[in-house]
């Protein structure tokens, strides 16, 4: 199997590493020449694929074309080219209007009758401002009062944005493959923070008690059947008070969440979709648990060792894999020898939280000392 995966950044590294996993020739094509994913890759084609012949020529001898980028001319260029061509498109465009707009699929939970924040004016500070079209944690900001208010809403009123209640809580993922027809749930994830509200660590599987992950499947699959999803989407949720929350979708292959869940439950996100699409119909898969894993990100530079978001990962430069580098059974990183700033995605297995977290400190603490070593040097 040879897939081409459109865009190299953050979709395009975990959308490489996956296909890897599943033993697939992955080519990366990209118009950056240090996209972080051309380092992963098999095949790394740089160029502009808003240009036709240059797709035309890159799609040879590929069998699936992978979208991992959210630029609406880029996907509707290599669509049209591979469905020129004949390539299956790993792509639902009408689920990814719907969850490319916050607007849209917020009055979406909202018909299908899915809990979620309270949106402005109906509820008190703080609030959480969002542009409405962008992904992840772009943009995200808590306003705490009404000068704050008046003052986000100046900056930001040249695109529609969305405000709502503030929730705090744990926040927790699950991805959703679908084929049209009949929709899979895959394992629950728990994400942690940092302070501009970018995911900066996944932990699987969930600690959410049984009832709960049983709401939060049915939540899932509600959406998935009101999408009527021929791909994958993924829901992220707060826990609020012991109730689900559902903050946001995303209808495109997730970062961070479907290697977390493929180093747990052994069940690859890309490989089910690939399948999907070749074999006319959606695998039946054993969801559960074999591994506790934790997934996260450093960044190192002169004055130490932070853990940050995933935003770090996709202005690097080229990524390379090594094993067992700072004591993590896996690194995703850019470091070299002698390097005084670098980043990294560590990924740890074993048998529990606690030994993780653990480790990961050790990590933490070999990092600070490489440097300290590279400073002396």
């Amino acid at each position: 199997m040879r897939i081409a995966i459109i865009g190299g950044r953050l979709q395009g590294i975990e959308a490489t590493y996956l296909a890897g996993a599943a033993g697939y020739q992955s080519v990366v094509i990209d118009c950056d020449p240090n996209a972080p994913a051309s380092g992963l890759c098999d095949c790394f084609i740089c160029g502009d694929a808003l240009e036709g012949e240059f797709l035309r020529e890159s799609f040879r001898d590929i069998d699936l074309v992978l979208p991992a980028i959210e630029n609406e001319r880029v996907l509707e260029s290599a669509s049209r080219v591979a469905d020129d061509m004949g390539i299956p498109f790993l792509f639902d465009k009408e689920a990814y209007g719907i969850s490319s707009s916050k607007l849209k699929s917020d009055r979406m939970f909202a018909e299908i009758g899915v809990n979620a924040p309270v949106p402005w004016p109906h509820c008190g500070f703080p609030v959480i401002g969002k542009p409405s079209g962008q992904s992840g944690s772009q943009g995200v900001q808590m306003i705490g009062n009404q000068r704050q208010l008046d003052e986000w809403t100046l900056q930001n009123d040249d695109e529609p944005f969305v405000l709502q209640q503030y929730l705090p809580g744990p926040s927790y993922s699950i991805e959703v493959i679908g084929d049209g027809l009949d929709y899979l749930p895959l394992q629950i994830t728990e994400l942690f923070m940092d302070e501009v509200f970018d995911c900066c660590r996944v932990i699987a599987p969930s600690l959410l008690t049984p009832e709960l992950e049983i709401e939060f499947r049915e939540i899932s699959l509600r959406i998935a059947r009101r999408l009527r999803i021929k791909g994958v989407f993924d829901v992220e949720i707060i826990l609020h008070e012991n109730r689900c929350k559902v903050l946001e979708i995303d209808a495109r292959l997730p970062s961070q969440t479907p290697t977390a869940v493929y180093h747990s439950a052994g069940v690859n996100l890309l490989e089910l979709m690939c399948r999907s699409v070749m074999e006319g119909r959606l695998p039946s898969v054993d969801i559960r648990h074999e591994n506790t894993v934790l997934y996260q990100h450093i960044y190192v530079d002169g004055y130490g060792v932070s853990i940050c978001g995933e935003h770090i990962m996709g202005m690097c430069g080229p990524l390379h894999m090594h094993n067992g580098f700072l004591g993590a059974d896996i690194a995703v990183t850019n470091w070299r020898p002698g390097a005084s700033q670098w980043v990294a995605t560590l990924i740890y297995e074993g048998a529990s939280r606690e030994e993780l977290l653990a480790r990961q400190n050790k990590s933490v603490s070999r990092a600070e000392e490489l440097q300290n070593k590279n400073k002396e040097g």
